[in-house]
């Protein structure tokens, strides 16, 4: 009788030995720096320089100019309304954090043939004092909003350890301005991000907004500017999210291991900015901080901005093939034993059925971890046979006292036997007898000497066309009398 086979399985699935990504981030010295935190109602086109610095929380103007509060969620132009808002005059841009956004008149030009002049300003004071043996990191972001208007071909920010002063719409000129962007090649429809890495050269406190060189100096693009149709002729700018913080490098948080054909999830943290690559992957899919790739060998994985670099490597562990061995086909009696790679660990069996001889009959669904890193899977097949179909019948007695009666020790195959080797050995294991035939016999005699009664110990080893690797029998043999 041919039992059906079993089988067992190890499921293959990525085990990761990281704990959760945890992010940490550094406090932005600027408060209120998408410009969402507002004390009173608002409206701009007033002379009254001092209803900006009320309803502005945290940020105050310069000199007597009129910074504009625009809110994206107002369909035009406040006047009594209690905020201003986007419309043609300026340019139309919707905010990018948030509700609201500055809006900077930085350079005014009141006629085609004038120089340009005058400007507004907006400041702010940190929530901390820069230190000078720090190093930070500063973003802006701007918009020009409208190509029809003229705008100015830079765009300054400045830090000073006290505020900068001004008086009535005259511009405020600084020597050396902290930073200087240039806004000739910004597409102006679109939000820019300006950013700086930097060092102090004092402990500055305070953050200045506007541009701080002589108007007549400053380069700027008349583009298709009609002064007669704009009631306000100034390069205007939007501004929105500023950031000022120590400066964090590129970090780049996942493990370093994984199986073949596994995706490899990283995520990156650091200012400036996030440009993955991956060494021999073209098109490589990203989402800002976070990486996704599958990867098939060891791979060097980049990120990189203007500021900073940094990289991993990854090693790929190829995964162990036919772990458990080849199928087997087993008597019913007959043990298994397994023997695994070193790196195999944490070996798991699920389901595990025994038949009559309390050995295992079958082998369902196991876990294995490999280097610990991942989880393997493996199927083995085992056949259980019963045996004792093509077994020799072998007595287990015998009387050689020559009275005609189970006189000679037989065995007796059930089937044909294409290899017969039949041993018998006494008690200190001395070689009794020994037949390459079951037609072989023996009478009890051991060198020219009668056997007295004892109990030898046998073994059977036969080949057959059902059991080609063969069959042991151990047996027990009594000589009695």
């Amino acid at each position: 009788m041919k039992l059906r086979p079993r089988y067992i399985k190890f499921k293959l699935s990525l085990f990761l030995a990281t704990c959760p990504f945890i992010v940490f981030s550094q406090n932005n010295l600027i408060p209120n720096h998408s410009f969402e935190l507002l004390d009173t109602q608002y409206c701009n086109f007033t002379t009254d320089t001092s209803l900006f610095n009320f309803a502005m929380r945290d940020w105050n103007t310069i000199n007597e100019s009129t910074p504009d509060i625009i809110n994206s969620l107002l369909p035009t132009h406040c006047f009594n309304s209690p905020l201003s808002t986007h419309e043609e005059s300026y340019g139309v841009q919707m905010s990018l954090d948030g509700n609201n956004h500055l809006g900077l008149g930085t350079v005014t030009k009141w006629n085609s043939n004038s120089l340009p002049s005058s400007g507004e300003y907006v400041f702010v004071e940190l929530l901390d004092s820069l230190s000078i043996k720090k190093e930070y990191y500063f973003e802006i972001n701007i918009s020009c909003a409208d190509s029809s208007r003229f705008r100015s071909g830079i765009f300054e920010s400045h830090l000073s350890k006290t505020p900068l002063q001004g008086s009535g719409w005259w511009p405020i000129i600084v020597d050396n301005p902290t930073f200087t962007f240039s806004t000739v090649d910004l597409n102006c429809t679109d939000w820019h991000s300006l950013k700086r890495v930097f060092i102090p050269e004092s402990p500055n406190k305070y953050l200045s907004l506007g541009i701080f060189k002589d108007p007549t100096t400053i380069p700027y693009d008349t583009l298709n500017f009609d002064f007669q149709t704009w009631r306000w002729p100034a390069a205007f700018l939007f501004i929105d999210k500023l950031i000022l913080k120590e400066f964090e490098p590129l970090q780049i948080l996942g493990s370093l291991n994984y199986c073949e054909g596994d995706t490899i999830d990283l995520l990156a943290l650091g200012d400036g900015g996030y440009n993955w690559s991956v060494s021999n992957v073209e098109n490589v899919i990203s989402e800002g901080s976070r990486l996704s790739v599958v990867l098939n060998k060891n791979t060097r994985v980049f990120l990189h901005n203007e500021f900073d670099t940094a990289f991993i490597d990854i090693e790929i562990t190829q995964p162990l093939d036919d772990f458990l061995g080849v199928d087997q086909e087993l008597c019913d009696e007959e043990e298994l034993e397994l023997k695994f790679d070193d790196n195999l660990t944490n070996l798991t069996w699920l389901l595990r059925n025994e038949n009559q001889y309390g050995l295992l009959d079958s082998l369902n669904i196991a876990t294995a971890k490999y280097k610990e890193f991942c989880l393997l899977s493996d199927t083995l097949f085992i056949n259980r046979t019963n045996c004792k179909d093509c077994l020799a019948y072998i007595p287990t007695a015998f009387s050689p006292n020559e009275d005609g009666v189970n006189d000679l020790f037989n065995v007796f195959p059930s089937c044909d036997a294409t290899l017969f080797d039949l041993k018998l050995f006494n008690r200190w294991g001395a070689l009794i007898f020994q037949a390459n035939s079951s037609e072989d016999s023996w009478d009890g005699y051991f060198k020219n000497q009668k056997l007295t009664p004892q109990v030898l110990i046998g073994y059977l080893f036969m080949e057959t066309e059902k059991h080609p690797n063969g069959v042991i029998q151990p047996f027990k043999l009594s000589i009695i009398y």
